[in-house]
């Protein structure tokens, strides 16, 4: 699950003075990702596998990352 900013009205929250209603005036929507992780043959445990902007946007900057780490 993740967020991501209103594609309608980019994350405004309004759109021509009205309330968006794509996003209630929350300016962010949820939604649900699936990917699968490829862990190469050999990979120490205790690794960590970053997947770089793949995590929720925020209102301001850039997404988070991801970080898995084997056990």
């Amino acid at each position: 699950m993740y967020t991501q900013v209103c594609p309608r009205c980019q994350g405004r929250g309004k759109i021509i003075g009205r309330k968006c209603h794509l996003c209630n005036a929350q300016k962010i929507i949820p939604g649900v990702e699936e990917f699968t992780l490829r862990i190469v043959p050999g990979t120490q445990s205790n690794s960590d596998l970053r997947y770089i902007n793949m995590g929720d946007e925020r209102m301001q900057g850039a997404p988070s990352d991801i970080v898995f780490q084997l056990v």
